[in-house]
């Protein structure tokens, strides 16, 4: 009991500055450092759940290809090689897929629809084959998994870093001092000076996720804004 009641004497009272950084001789805050040490740990932690989720998608899709004249080159070649099962790629496709490969020039890029059939005609043969193997067999047609976490890990850290700081610098300006701000506008953009919103900062984020969505959709449909909120 009498441990209990000393604690309400406890005083915690620490500086806000970690140093000040030389040459520009600002102050680097305790806020700002655990700031951009969650933004670090987050990207690092979002990678391999980008990863599991799109091991979840069995078939390839055009984003999956990073080069198709070199799969159109590697379908031609697969009637000659000594791998049945790349063997049976060119094997697999109709005559008239046949006929159009043979007229494609050397790095040409595929119609829609060839597109389609070579990806459906990989697919359908991929079997128990998993990603890593397909990007074994076809080194520089198949962007790496790795490289698509990465590009996305990338993506959503831009947007919800900037969303997070213009969210919490609105919501300081609006929310809090608007007064200030509107007599002395280029005090706006003085992040330096402190004065983020958390909630602001909350708004911000869930607009960035919104906009990463709309950017992302198109090329990696299985992941919806709920699955995105979920992965974060």
């Amino acid at each position: 009991m009498h441990g209990i009641i000393s604690l309400g004497w406890f005083y915690w009272d620490p500086s806000r500055e970690i140093f000040r950084l030389p040459i520009v001789d600002r102050p680097l805050g305790w806020y700002g450092a655990c700031f951009v040490l969650g933004f670090i740990l987050g990207y690092f932690i979002i990678l391999p759940i980008f990863k599991r989720k799109l091991l979840e998608t069995r078939n390839l899709l055009e984003r999956d290809i990073q080069d198709w004249p070199l799969l159109v080159k590697d379908f031609k070649v697969a009637q000659n090689s000594p791998d049945p099962w790349i063997r049976s790629l060119h094997l697999k496709l109709s005559p008239e897929a046949k006929k159009q490969l043979s007229q494609l020039q050397f790095m040409q890029e595929p119609d829609s629809s060839l597109k389609a059939t070579l990806l459906q005609t990989l697919n359908e043969l991929k079997g128990s084959r998993s990603r890593i193997d397909l990007e074994t067999l076809f080194p520089q047609t198949i962007i790496p998994l790795k490289q698509l976490c990465v590009s996305l890990a990338d993506r959503i850290t831009w947007f919800v870093t900037v969303g997070t700081l213009v969210g919490a610098r609105l919501g300081e300006i609006f929310f809090y001092d608007w007064p200030h701000y509107r007599e002395h506008p280029l005090d706006m953009i003085k992040i330096w000076e402190g004065g983020l919103a958390s909630h602001g900062g909350v708004i911000g984020i869930l607009i960035a996720i919104f906009l990463f969505h709309r950017s992302i959709k198109k090329n990696f449909p299985e992941f919806s804004i709920l699955t995105i909120l979920d992965c974060l």
